[in-house]
């Protein structure tokens, strides 16, 4: 059974997460890795990632074997030779990020939405692991 801490940590790869092993070049390090807020509620678990200046057809989410995987691309900006650019730090290219799920999560009742640069993915807690509240009566 996975403890709470384990499932909330991201599945390390790396193709996917160079940060992670220092031995690659200062090239390799330049992947886009959108951030992402986890959080739940009574009812839900939710992922808030933000994928600014990416279409949501270019943006796939997948469930398998209890892995959340989230996948994507920023196209490449045109670059204007008239310009002279000082600096060129927003990234392109694909992305992809992966997430363990905790048991209680229901992988079938899945929703996402996205907008203003924000990808929000919420998944529902199987009912038996919701919390009940249960009236005391005195007698």
């Amino acid at each position: 059974m996975l403890q709470r801490k384990d499932w909330l940590m991201p599945i390390v790869d790396e193709e996917f997460c160079p940060e992670c092993f220092p031995f690659f070049g200062p090239d390799d390090l330049r992947r886009i890795v959108p951030p992402v807020d986890i959080y739940e509620d009574e009812k839900n678990l939710y992922f808030k990632m933000e994928l600014p200046e990416i279409s949501t057809d270019d943006v796939k989410i997948n469930v398998s074997d209890g892995v959340l995987t989230i996948t994507g691309e920023r196209d490449q900006e045109k670059e204007d030779k008239n310009l002279r650019y000082h600096r060129r730090e927003r990234l392109s290219g694909e992305f992809k990020r992966s997430f363990r799920l905790p048991e209680w999560a229901d992988m079938q009742n899945i929703q996402a939405e996205s907008g203003d640069g924000i990808l929000k993915i919420s998944i529902q807690k199987k009912e038996e692991t919701k919390k009940k509240k249960i009236q005391v009566k005195v007698k």
